[in-house]
């Protein structure tokens, strides 16, 4: 039986990410790098390597994110009423959730529970972006980023050096795969 964490891996977009994830990491290293440099020399196994850490630290900053819960308001949540009639805040009660809310918590529909600091519910890693996983979605999020532009310059390296042999139906279909992969590439970009 899965865990309630363990579906959250089980939404499309999600199964989508981790996907494109191998799928350009795949033709980053095997083709381009592959092509370009070589893996059996050094600066071709030195690029392979740099870039395999960029993913793998994504994919492990994603993984987080996708698993650490947002931060949820308790139930047993009681506010200080003291405190906060003097200094003109005032109280929020959730009606979903049956509980007061602290300042800064929104109730998300998708996750149905109220969920500190919420930024906002993503998509792509089916979890609240709140409180407790704002730091890995950030870390995730510059991880894949980097690994982007790497990814991006390996192909725009890749693709010049072999410009002069783009001659016959085989290297037509090779620059099919590389126009794919760049624009996958760019897709992950900010």
């Amino acid at each position: 039986m899965v865990g309630r964490k363990g579906r959250r891996f089980l939404s499309l977009p999600v199964v989508a990410v981790i996907a494109l994830m191998g799928f350009v990491h795949y033709f980053t290293v095997y083709v381009f790098i592959e092509d370009w440099l070589s893996l059996g020399s050094s600066a071709g196994f030195y690029n392979a390597l740099v870039f395999s850490f960029l993913a793998l630290m994504s994919l492990a900053s994603f993984f987080a994110a996708v698993l650490v819960d947002p931060g949820h308001v308790p139930a047993s949540f009681v506010p200080d009423t003291e405190g906060s009639q003097g200094n003109g805040v005032r109280l929020k009660y959730c009606d979903r959730c049956c509980s007061y809310k602290p300042p800064r918590s929104h109730h998300c529909r998708v996750c149905r529970m109220c969920v500190l600091k919420m930024d906002h519910h993503c998509l792509w890693i089916n979890n609240c972006v709140g409180y407790a996983n704002y730091k890995p979605f950030v870390i995730f999020v510059l991880y894949a980023s980097s690994s982007s532009i790497y990814s991006m310059v390996m192909f725009v390296c890749s693709t010049l050096q072999n410009d002069h042999k783009f001659i016959g139906r085989a290297s037509l279909e090779y620059f099919h795969v590389s126009t794919i992969q760049f624009w996958l590439v760019l897709l992950p970009l900010p």
